[in-house]
């Protein structure tokens, strides 16, 4: 409600009755004036009545600001600090989300994999370990690597040791 409020986004209308805001007030004295709700003060409302036996200042009035008022008003924030903190806290808890799931990969890795790798005992088992953690790492490669046949799988590790000095 108190944002609602501070930033205007009230309707002017009652909720339940649907009557606008700023009707005149029911006064059971006929002599006194009507008073719209949210308009003038006390001292406007007192100088319009008959004068009675206490004297008024007749000093200068001051306006309550109203919505039809001229006068601009700076907007108050709606939110406090602990709920400006709360909301960049949220956002950062949010991005890290989003980072977390961005970065996801599947660990999972073709049954396959480790056999068809390490079968190649033409090559030295630390190369095999090496190539065998790329393919690990790059789960496309690894899947393409188990369906090739043998003389392709040894070409297409030759190549990876190649393409990857920075492996060994």
């Amino acid at each position: 409600m108190e944002n609602c409020f501070a930033n205007k986004q009230a309707t002017g209308y009652a909720m339940a009755t649907s009557v606008p805001l700023g009707t005149p007030i029911v006064v059971e004295d006929k002599d006194k004036p009507n008073v719209m709700e949210g308009h003038g003060t006390t001292d406007e409302v007192l100088q319009h009545l008959p004068r009675s036996s206490s004297v008024l200042p007749t000093t200068s009035v001051t306006q309550d600001p109203s919505p039809t008022s001229n006068k601009k008003r700076k907007r108050a924030s709606g939110l406090t600090e602990e709920d400006t903190i709360q909301c960049s806290n949220m956002i950062d808890a949010m991005h890290e989300i989003a980072s977390a799931i961005n970065n996801t990969c599947h660990a999972e890795t073709h049954p396959d994999l480790y056999k068809a790798v390490m079968d190649l005992i033409v090559f030295d088992q630390n190369d095999r370990l090496a190539v065998l953690d790329y393919l690990i790492e790059h789960k496309a490669k690894g899947l393409n690597f188990v369906k090739m046949n043998d003389e392709v799988r040894k070409a297409s590790f030759k190549r990876i040791l190649k393409a990857n000095p920075d492996l060994l």
